[in-house]
């Protein structure tokens, strides 16, 4: 059985706090496989980052999403099975786009808008131990306000690229199921998490009402939803 180390969840949501976590978990589901949860650690992993695995035949534990899914997919049974290579070069777009601007305007939201470090401060503090949470949680804080920056997210109005991005793929998916059609790819499992994990940001923000505010994708992030056999509490 494979086990799925991340960070637990939060918000009142059923799945990882982080959208890279949601991913993997998304994509075990789709694929039918039996897996199991723990809480991760960082000094364990080989990269010292969430999400890693182990359980995963010829290897001892595997980390990055990416990898993770890419390592599942040569073994199968794989959600890309039969695309071209003309869908194969939309959906790694795609999904750079999403992990780019979708993925760190989540980031910025919870940890650098004041507003939102409101919500995320007290699950980070829960993350570390309480003696060290004084210590930890700014140097967590200033860790992720670091990764936006290096991704080009300074200020609040670069939400313009995660609103122009979540148009993007708005228009992709059209009036299909699915990203791809009737049926789910690896590339929804990245859609999925980020999308939800961002109309499920506590704090206001463009991204967030963007997402809100087109019914196309919120059907989507239904139907994907109902796909993974999760429930997810109703949007506050």
């Amino acid at each position: 059985m494979i086990t799925l180390y991340q960070l637990p969840p939060a918000f009142d949501l059923p799945v990882s706090v982080s959208p890279y976590c949601t991913k993997v978990e998304a994509y075990l589901r789709l694929t039918g496989r039996a897996y199991e949860t723990a809480k991760g650690d960082v000094r364990r992993s080989p990269n010292r980052r969430v999400p890693y695995v182990a359980g995963i035949e010829g290897e001892a534990l595997l980390a990055d999403s990416g990898a993770i899914l890419a390592h599942l997919e040569a073994e199968g049974p794989a959600l890309d099975a039969g695309l071209s290579e003309a869908e194969v070069q939309k959906t790694e777009e795609l999904q750079a786009l999403i992990q780019r601007d979708i993925y760190f305007a989540c980031l910025y939201a919870r940890f650098v808008d004041p507003a939102g470090w409101v919500h995320q401060k007290p699950t980070v503090k829960a993350l570390v131990p309480w003696i060290l949470a004084p210590i930890l949680v700014p140097i967590i804080r200033r860790s992720q306000v670091t990764a936006c920056a290096e991704h080009g997210f300074t200020n609040a109005a670069h939400y313009t690229r995660a609103v122009t991005a979540i148009e993007r793929v708005s228009n992709e998916l059209g009036d299909q199921r699915f990203l791809l059609g009737d049926a789910p790819h690896v590339v929804d499992c990245t859609a999925w998490a980020n999308l939800m994990h961002t109309a499920h940001t506590l704090a206001s923000n463009p991204a967030r009402e963007a997402v809100r505010a087109d019914h196309r994708l919120m059907a989507y992030l239904d139907r994907v939803t109902t796909r993974l056999e999760l429930t997810l509490p109703p949007l506050r």
